[in-house]
């Protein structure tokens, strides 16, 4: 019977120890606010970065989805994560972690891209959503955003305002 109660007694003073750390840390809840938004895991049919050849059309790359590594912007030093999706000659734009983008005013699924620096400010809205590519050229533009394949099959969007300018690359995720 005395074995009992002092493994019932053990068990008592683990618990009493363990209720007085728990109100002194912080919980797994109290912390989640403060965290660091990271990039949603990458599909399972992740693909290698292709070669572009001169002869490809934007037709290749059709269905793909691009991620973006992070696009710190200069000036509040926030960082931003996008997907570029290829479909039907367009590259749509979208963003994974930023509050404004599902704003009940942004009814189209597309990127209100912002880039700011130098007092200037340029945005991509969802009406200059049309980036018409062509891969062998250096060629696309929608005001002074420019989307180009290179290094290897990337996709780099560079955005352009007064003297400066914000790249952001993307790596395939998927088919």
């Amino acid at each position: 019977m005395r074995k009992y109660f002092n493994i019932l007694l053990v068990l008592v003073v683990v618990l009493a120890v363990s209720m007085v750390a728990c109100k002194k840390a912080p919980t797994a809840v109290a912390n989640f606010s403060t965290e660091e938004v990271s990039p949603p895991p990458a599909p399972s049919d992740e693909v290698k970065n292709e070669t572009v050849k001169p002869e490809d059309t934007i037709d290749t790359f059709n269905g793909r989805v691009y991620n973006s590594g992070g696009q710190k912007f200069n000036v509040s030093g926030e960082i931003r994560y996008y997907t570029a999706s290829i479909k039907d000659g367009k590259v749509i734009i979208e963003t994974y972690n930023d509050s404004t983008f599902n704003d009940k005013n942004n009814s189209e699924k597309d990127m209100v891209f912002n880039v700011s620096g130098s007092g200037t400010s340029y945005n991509l809205t969802p009406e200059s959503k049309n980036y018409n590519i062509v891969i062998g050229g250096d060629v696309v533009s929608v005001g002074d955003a420019k989307a180009t394949f290179k290094d290897g099959g990337y996709l780099t969007i560079v955005f352009k305002w007064g003297g400066s300018y914000a790249e952001t690359t993307f790596t395939v995720k998927s088919k």
